[in-house]
């Protein structure tokens, strides 16, 4: 929620230049992501306009520093003021006026894009829903837990980081839109639409399921509907089929399963639901112009010891 590097990202509207009170310590950059650890100092009080840019933007304070900590409010609509925990989330296109103490704090902030990272949920782009102020500070421990894995990954870099990293974003978008899709009203969705509960129980017991695959009939009673209306209704929802969002599912467990060098890769099919290596290849890289292998390749990642010629 500081000065960031480009126009995807949020950035200070208005003020001083305030490089000189702000030191990153660490920083992973990608064409659908940028995360960083940072340290800002501010000498003293003050306030400025923030907006954020085209991405979503997560911060969780990592701990209080050794001096005075600096604290924060926002100001919203008819001069409601919300002081900012220690996790926090910013919508895309969102506009705040932020108001700080003097002191000082570290924090990770990350932004990214969920359809960069090959989340096509129509979902993903919609947060109307999402109070700004209700937002900035959130109750969520797999949220928090997964900030506190990607400031470890970037405080101390492990093999495939960049794989490790992707994934753990991938994760942070997913429950960022079960968290606050999981807030909107029950009847906030029209005629031939999923509700936000109903959309929540299928694809919890879709991701939950692997790599086997739920039946039709096991979801549309989950979701206290016939099973002829379900693909219609989730279609209307997300904007892709359910099949597809099936699909996209075993796609982002292999990508997450490819991080661990020690599995082959039809180990990786068939943990990840595939029948066997050459399906998942085929799949893997119609989802994304590479084969699995290439995949690791271009994370860093080697091949496992026995993996030649499997793909």
């Amino acid at each position: 929620m500081h000065e960031l590097c480009n126009t995807e990202n949020a950035r200070i509207a208005s003020g001083a230049d305030f490089s000189h009170v702000r030191s990153v310590s660490a920083r992973r950059l990608d064409p659908a992501f940028e995360v960083r650890v940072q340290d800002v100092h501010w000498p003293s009080g003050g306030q400025s306009q923030v907006q954020t840019g085209a991405r979503c933007t997560v911060e969780l304070l990592i701990d209080e520093p050794a001096g005075q900590a600096a604290h924060y409010t926002v100001t919203g609509e008819r001069g409601m003021r919300s002081t900012v925990g220690r996790l926090n989330f910013v919508a895309p296109m969102t506009t705040l006026d932020m108001h700080w103490s003097r002191g000082q704090v570290r924090s990770i902030v990350c932004m990214f894009d969920p359809a960069s990272l090959g989340l096509l949920d129509r979902q993903f782009g919609d947060w109307r829903g999402v109070d700004p102020l209700g937002a900035l500070d959130i109750q969520n421990d797999r949220l928090e837990t997964t900030m506190r894995w990607l400031y470890q990954e970037l405080r101390q870099p492990t093999f495939a980081s960049q794989l490790q990293i992707t994934s753990m974003l991938t994760l942070l978008a997913l429950e960022t839109q079960r968290h606050f899709g999981a807030c909107l009203p029950e009847g906030a969705v029209g005629m031939g639409k999923l509700s936000a509960r109903q959309l929540a129980v299928v694809k919890d017991l879709i991701e939950q399921a692997l790599p086997q695959s739920v039946p039709l009939q096991a979801l549309a009673a989950a979701c206290g509907l016939p099973a002829r209306e379900l693909p219609a209704m989730f279609r209307n929802t997300v904007g892709v089929t359910l099949r597809s969002f099936v699909a996209a599912t075993h796609i982002a467990k292999a990508k997450l399963l490819l991080s661990d060098s020690r599995l082959l890769i039809k180990q990786v099919a068939g943990r990840s639901g595939f029948e066997s290596a050459s399906a998942f290849t085929a799949a893997f890289r119609k989802a994304t112009g590479m084969r699995p292998q290439q995949y690791r390749e271009f994370n860093g990642m080697p091949a496992a010891p026995a993996d030649s010629g499997g793909e």
